[in-house]
């Protein structure tokens, strides 16, 4: 067995050990795929669809389609707009509704030395469900979501292990715009051709308004990315 494979199994067995330990937490699977392109100079354009699951895997929670476009500024920052359409079960009722967001965001990433790459991610993030459609009802969510993510490329393998650290900020709710939850995700990426890699990755949500979630949660996600 070789080094980069013996790391990434360990690194897998880390995932199973945080997923056996967590105690009244829902566990939720999240598979998903990628694809982007690189079209004319420094703008790549892209499509990723995700499958969703919850209540330790044995619920549909909600698929979406989300289309997005980025634009190098330079050689570290970064903007883009995203758009989400997605199906999604309402936890109380049991009813799929339709839901929509749009994203815009800014990026900012440099290498530290020639393994590590540190970066910072903002975005806003406004929502509408199907029941008030109308663009600036008040119930719609205004959500500003802000990442700090450290990756490490083992040397001489197509292995990446990350960690991340996600704070996700309500603006436009009452009483008062408030911090809804941080999320930390532990990531394996396997650069499997100069065109795809498979990324898995651990995340827990810790829910820090709990009046209106319905508590913690850890996910295992699973996607598969693709470059044309």
């Amino acid at each position: 067995m070789s080094t980069y494979t013996k790391y990434g199994w360990g690194w897998l067995l880390v995932f199973a050990g945080l997923l056996a330990q967590a105690q009244n937490v829902d566990s939720r699977l999240w598979l998903g795929l990628k694809v982007e392109k690189e079209v004319g100079k420094n703008t790549e354009l892209g499509v990723s669809t995700q499958y969703r699951r919850e209540a330790n895997w044995s619920t549909f929670d909600q698929a979406f389609i989300e289309p997005f476009v980025e634009q190098a500024l330079n050689d570290r920052w970064s903007a883009g707009a995203e758009y989400r359409f997605r199906f999604s079960r309402k936890a109380r009722t049991g009813h799929i509704v339709r839901e929509q967001r749009a994203t815009a965001f800014v990026q900012y990433k440099m290498d530290v030395w020639s393994d590590f790459e540190l970066g910072v991610k903002t975005a806003l993030q406004y929502g509408m469900e199907e029941a008030h459609q109308e663009l600036f009802d008040r119930r719609n969510e205004l959500t500003n979501r802000t990442k700090a993510k450290m990756e490490y490329h083992l040397f001489g393998t197509p292995i990446t292990f990350s960690l991340a650290e996600e704070m996700f900020y309500q603006l436009n709710q009452n009483p008062a715009p408030y911090v809804d939850k941080c999320r930390t995700t532990f990531g394996l990426a396997y650069e499997c051709s100069n065109s795809s890699t498979i990324d898995v990755s651990y995340l827990f949500d810790f829910e820090m308004n709990r009046t209106v979630k319905d508590g913690h949660s850890q996910v295992l996600a699973l996607k598969y990315s693709i470059k044309l």
